[in-house]
């Protein structure tokens, strides 16, 4: 499958074929991710694979950023070419991956990101600390040995 460097709904795990069951009971709802074939196609502006019928109600965003009916210049506007960097849900497609799983890893991977800018944070703060012990451990020796020879004022005749 051909990536992109961008960040768009084709190449999204949260890029979701949407599909409700009527039954005696209620509506049940599916989520389910685009398949790769289905990914290419869209790709090459082929949308004939996403009618709505019976069984599926349109292309959304698992986390409802778009959905079929709010899909702005169409499907292949919303889902080709927009760029979601920066401002999405956005988690690369890992084919066979159920989406509760694709959640969890993206949750995951989003709190260990905060937590490695915690702890360069707190490698810096350590470092500032080492440097102000360093300095509090210098100092009076140079004030004591060195400055007194620097300042020293030549003998006058």
């Amino acid at each position: 499958m051909e990536k992109h460097l961008r960040q768009a709904c084709v190449d999204c795990h949260f890029f979701v074929n949407r599909s409700e069951i009527v039954t005696a009971v209620g509506t049940q709802i599916f989520n389910s991710p685009v398949e790769d074939t289905e990914r290419e196609a869209a790709r090459r502006n082929d949308f004939e694979w996403a009618r709505e019928d019976i069984d599926s109600t349109g292309l959304q965003c698992h986390f409802l950023v778009w959905h079929a009916s709010t899909a702005p210049g169409g499907y292949f506007q919303t889902i080709i070419k927009t760029e979601r960097k920066g401002f999405c849900f956005f988690w690369p497609y890992h084919p066979g991956m159920l989406l509760a799983a694709a959640e969890t890893l993206q949750r995951r991977e989003v709190e260990d990101e905060k937590t490695q800018g915690e702890r360069r944070l707190t490698r810096w703060g350590v470092w500032i600390a080492a440097g102000a012990l360093l300095v509090n451990l210098i100092y009076p020796l140079l004030k004591d040995l060195v400055f007194p020879l620097i300042t020293k004022k030549p003998p006058t005749p």
